[in-house]
């Protein structure tokens, strides 16, 4: 047996058969002895094969040894000769000798790394050689690890021998990189971390060759690719160590791995920042765009990996946050993401009009490509729109100026360079309604089949809605801003797309408010669902935000329809034919207390500061907060559904609904008010054993009225404004003599409007302070039709006393010191909004006519920051009826070129003069708009800014004022049941014709009996009046022309026919507006009686007070 020592050991076999040892003669102990010898024989054969195999490994170790020594000393010296030498020799040859060449002294390795340069450049990749040349890159790549980081004790070159052994490894990778992307399991990642860690630790010269490599491999790898590319200086290496002319390759490599893997930057919205920062930079340093339209589908994919809402820093650290930037907790919110003003700038790129251009240029005109680009409008909308829940809890939701801006801008420069190559068209009528998602929704009959959301919210719908999306962003902005010759035009024939998308959006809106609960569980329920599966259907927040805008929509077709009057009232109303279970119930009774409920107020502290804070939330862009839930929806799951849906109909879409419905549950709401503050003293309760409350007294002046009640009652809340009043009237002669049964506080109202809302052409050099408003006029008219709207003058004397505090560094002189002026102003306006209040809550009717524009912002509940979606917005065409010189001088503007408009030299600002002055002052009408000339492709802004100037931007202050304290005494959520039309109807009553059978069943008599033949002759005479005459004697009677909007029954005080005496028949018919009394004598002529109540209604001779 062999033995480590050479020498062999004998083995004794027993021949004899003598046992020394005694044995059992027993079978089993036979057995056991011979297992035993063979388990020890065994053992021995296992000892000596195991020596046999260590001796030939210690062998083979030690000849191999020698080998790899051998082939280290001869690749020092080896010249590559391709005629010579075998490669796939060589290649095996380094592959067993690669842990100990990589590693040599660095004259050595500077020698190695140029044969490997020149042998990989002729090796062919076959099957055979692919594993040996994958092992040849490993290890030069963990040769390049080691150099870069010096984490292996073998690496003994100085810092200036690594960079030339670097340099020459990426000349290797450089040089090969064809064959070697063809590669698989290459060990890119280690070699790519440390590319990108040290690009910016080494001369130029290499940081070249470690850009060329980055760009070349760093594709292959996701996460390198992010690193790389969303560093700050990526674009700066690329542009200074990569050719012009491979620029276009590069921008192939980029769109390559954005197709495939963008998904893969949703994982940091910092990153994903500096990335789309970045290939915006690149694409526009080398004007890049043109070539086709993979760019636009990258730029797509990159904004769309968002999870969060870009904000500005630029907004948060203006003025406009106040002293909210002092407060960190923004920038450590979540739910959005803050872009730099460096960033900034760039993201700005991607919404002007030259990159529009440049990318409308790179397309063909093909339904795809027109999708395409369709698809990037949307993302560049919903990238930076506010996430709606942040939004709603935000006190900063106000300052996103900048994610306003770049809304309207791209909306504009959509509107000038997209729609006129029939996109809106395209929309609409190829994508839109040309689904069975339109057919559905513009058929919703209110019973939803929960089945089908899936198939109206997943993955297969989801470009519907997102191009759903961007039409409604264009056609709302086109609404606003476009008269209505040119939205009716689309469509390719007049009114075709109106009228098509007014009856989708009235069903899709019915079904949006209707199923909110149903729509919100599906959601719900599928979130994490498809978290787990990757589902790519929309978003609740996709929807929610398309389910706003929609109602946003519907309600400005519903405003613009009022005037065009294209649909009747009947395709609006909603009707039981085929409604929900049950119906849908909009009794009164049963509505009311869910109702006050909701609509409970104070809406807003009555001792709130309006110097330190206003009453609007958001710019005029952003989008409403959609939330229909309200605060009796806990209770929605035992309400009966016909109730539950009338509610949700008559909050969300209440121009559905007839208007004497809205009108009566108006009514009752105050009514009901009125009891909840024991206000009505007629009625008695018996559980409510307190004292009535105090009427407010006042004692007023007859050649003072307004000023006398701002003393008395300008400084009251809203809440005790709303308490009955007791006015004692002063004339000439003292005081006037009467008891006030409610008639003296309609004399009182109706006077203080005389004269609050009246307006004075007052000179404009001097101020004639004769006037009962001692030289104020709080409102204006317009132009032609005459209604009134908020006065400028607050708005210029503001804006010349900034400019004179400006040029005097900060200083404030007296002569233009308006402070107090103003301030006495804007508490004026609110006391007249309180008094506008009061009226309709008294059920009094003025005439007095305002301005739609104006009544819009009292309907608009983003006027106090409600939740509801309802809102209607100024559009172009109101400026006619405010300024209609000035309107038809716009339009012509627009037909103008650019050679025209150049002509005329104007910017983005406008001029006034001051009031009662020579003084000019010039605003804004953008920032830096004096920096800023209009032409052709920002003609439409221009006109669009100065309508909003002069419908909003310039009354906004004093209609905030004048809403306070109207909105103190009627909840705003009440006057959002009307449009701005309606809500003059409540103000001055309706524009039906007088019915005087109505009026006679709703009349009191004093001294008269119905049968006496002077009210027999009265009520014929006024049957055969004209309208006019009709609306004459009302307004001789009641003092206003219009009759109450239910009708007779509801005027306060009841109308009043009295028996002015038979003697005096001579005597005209005279009136107490204050009482709505008639005094007729009592002629017993029928001619006489015309003839004398004639007279006195067309010549508004006389009245007196009773």
């Amino acid at each position: 047996m062999f033995n480590f020592t050479g020498t062999t050991r004998k083995r004794n076999i027993n021949l004899g058969g003598n046992n020394n040892r005694s044995l059992n003669n027993s079978k089993a102990s036979y057995l056991e002895y011979t297992a035993q010898e063979r388990q020890k024989r065994l053992k021995s054969k296992r000892e000596t094969n195991a020596a046999i195999t260590l001796q030939l490994a210690i062998r083979k170790h030690i000849e191999l040894k020698k080998l790899k020594a051998e082939i280290i000393e001869r690749w020092k010296n080896l010249t590559y000769n391709e005629e010579v030498y075998d490669n796939d020799r060589l290649l095996r040859e380094f592959t067993f000798a690669s842990n100990e060449l990589v590693y040599q002294d660095f004259i050595t390795l500077q020698h190695i790394f140029a044969f490997l340069q020149e042998l990989l450049k002729v090796q062919k990749i076959d099957d055979f050689s692919i594993a040996m040349v994958t092992n040849v890159i490993n290890a030069i790549t963990n040769v390049f690890f080691d150099l870069v980081h010096s984490t292996s004790k073998r690496v003994k070159s100085s810092e200036d021998e690594k960079i030339i052994l670097i340099s020459k490894i990426l000349d290797i990778l450089d040089t090969n990189s064809s064959k070697i992307l063809y590669l698989k399991k290459v060990h890119f990642k280690r070699l790519l971390h440390a590319t990108v860690d040290c690009i910016n630790k080494f001369p130029n010269k290499l940081v070249d060759k470690l850009v060329q490599i980055l760009i070349l491999y760093s594709i292959n790898d996701t996460s390198i690719f992010i690193k790389f590319f969303s560093m700050n200086n990526s674009v700066d290496l690329i542009q200074n160590f990569v050719p012009r002319s491979s620029m276009e390759d590069v921008l192939i490599r980029l769109n390559s791995w954005i197709m495939h893997h963008s998904k893969d930057l949703a994982g940091s919205n910092t990153l994903t920042l500096q990335f789309l920062v970045n290939f915006i930079n690149f694409i526009k340093t080398y004007n890049l765009l043109q070539k086709d339209t993979l760019t636009i589908e990258s730029l797509t994919s990159i904004i769309n990996s968002f999870t969060r809402k870009v904000v500005f820093t630029t907004d948060i650290e203006s003025d406009n946050f106040g002293d909210i930037h002092k407060n960190e907790s923004i920038f450590n919110d979540d739910s959005i993401i803050l872009v730099d003003e460096e960033s900034s700038a760039m993201i700005d790129y991607i919404f002007s009009i030259d990159f529009l251009n440049q990318i409308i240029l790179a397309t063909t005109g093909s339904d795809e490509q027109f999708e395409k680009l369709s698809l990037f409008f949307y993302s560049l909308l919903f990238f930076i729109s506010i996430n709606d829940d942040y939004a709603s809890n935000t006190i900063y939701y106000s300052s996103f100026e900048t994610n306003s801006k770049l809304k309207s801008q791209l909306l504009i420069n959509i509107i000038v360079s997209v729609v006129p190559l029939g996109f809106i068209d395209y929309w609409f009528f190829e994508i839109i309604k040309n689904s069975s998602i339109y057919s559905y929704l513009v058929n919703y009959r209110y019973d939803i089949d929960t089945a089908i959301l899936p198939t109206l919210f997943g993955d297969i719908s989801k470009r519907w809605w997102h191009i759903l999306y961007l039409f409604q962003e264009v056609y709302f902005y086109l609404l606003v801003v476009q008269n209505d010759k040119e939205i009716l035009k689309f469509g390719g024939s007049d009114s075709k797309m109106f009228v098509s998308c007014a009856e989708f959006l009235r069903g899709f809106c019915i079904f949006i408010v209707i199923n909110e609960d149903s729509i919100d569980d599906y959601f719900n329920s599928q979130f994490q669902e498809n978290v787990s599966s990757g589902a790519l259907g929309i978003t609740k927040f996709e929807y929610h935000s398309i389910a706003t805008l929609s109602l946003k929509v519907l309600n400005q077709i519903f405003l613009r329809n009022v005037r065009i009057k294209l649909l009747d009232n009947k395709f609006w109303i909603i009707t039981n034919e085929k409604g929900i279970s049950g119906g849908l119930n909009f009794e009164v009774k049963r509505l009311l207390p869910l109702i006050e409920e909701e609509t409970r107020m104070p809406v807003m502290d009555d001792d709130s500061d309006m110097e330190m804070q206003t009453i609007t939330r958001g710019g005029s862009n952003t989008a409403p907060i959609f939330k229909l839930k309200s605060r009796y929806s806990k209770r929605e799951k035992w309400l009966p559904n016909d109730v539950s849906s009338s509610l949700k109909i008559l909050n969300n879409l209440p121009f559905l609904i007839p208007f004497d419905k809205r009108v009566e549950i108006f009514h009752f709401l105050i009514e009901s008010d009125r009891e909840r503050l024991n206000l009505n003293s007629n009625n008695f309760n018996f559980f409510n054993f307190s004292m009535q409350t105090p009427k407010l007294e006042a004692n007023i002046s007859r050649d003072n009225v307004l000023f006398d009640a701002f003393e008395a009652y300008g400084k009251l809340s809203g809440q005790n404004f709303k308490n009955q009043l007791s006015v004692q009237f002063f004339n000439q002669f003292g005081p006037e003599m009467g008891i006030d049964g409610g008639g003296l506080t309609k004399e009182f109202l109706t006077s203080v409007c005389a004269d609050g809302f009246k307006y004075t052409n007052f000179d404009d050099d001097t101020m004639n302070k004769s006037d009962n408003n001692t030289g104020y006029n709080f409102f204006k008219q317009t132009s032609k039709t005459y209604q009134l709207y908020p006065s400028t003058d607050f708005f210029w004397r503001t804006k010349y006393q900034q400019q004179k505090i400006r040029e005097n560094k900060g200083r404030l002189q007296n002569d233009y010191d308006f402070t107090e002026e103003n301030q006495f102003f804007l508490q004026m306006m609110r006391f007249l909004g309180m008094i506008i209040g009061k009226c309709l809550y008294e059920k009094i009717l003025i005439d007095i006519s305002f301005a739609q524009f104006f009544l819009a912002k009292w309907c608009s509940l983003e006027n106090v920051g409600s939740s509801s979606s309802s809102q209607y917005k100024n559009s172009f065409d109101d400026l006619k009826y405010l300024d209609e010189d000035l309107y038809n001088n716009l339009i012509k503007l627009l037909k103008l070129n650019d050679d025209e408009l150049e002509g005329l030299d104007l910017n983005f600002t406008i001029t006034e003069k001051l009031p009662y002055s020579s003084q000019l002052v010039t605003v804004d009408l953008i920032p830096n708009g004096s920096r800023i000339s209009v032409n052709n492709s920002n003609k439409l802004q221009y006109v669009y800014s100065v309508a909003n100037f002069k419908l909003n931007t310039s009354i906004n202050i004093q209609s905030q004022y004048f809403l306070k304290g109207l909105f103190d005494i009627i909840s705003p959520n009440w006057l959002n049941f009307f449009n701005p039309m309606e809500l003059q109807m409540l103000v001055s009553g309706g524009e039906k014709e007088i019915d005087i059978d109505d009026l006679r069943h709703n009349v009191e008599y004093g001294g008269y009996l119905e049968t006496d033949q002077t009210i027999v002759d009265l009520w014929s005479i006024l049957k055969e009046f004209s309208k006019e005459e009709k609306f004459k004697f009302v307004k001789f009677v009641t003092s206003s022309p219009k009759a109450p909007l239910l009708g007779f029954k509801e005027l306060r005080p009841k109308f009043g026919i009295r028996n002015a005496g038979a003697s005096g028949v001579d005597r005209l018919p005279t009136s107490s507006t204050c009482v709505n009394l008639l005094k007729l004598p009592d002629y017993r002529n029928r001619k006489l009686l015309k003839e004398k109540l004639l007279y006195s209604i067309n010549s508004e001779a006389g009245f007196d007070l009773s």
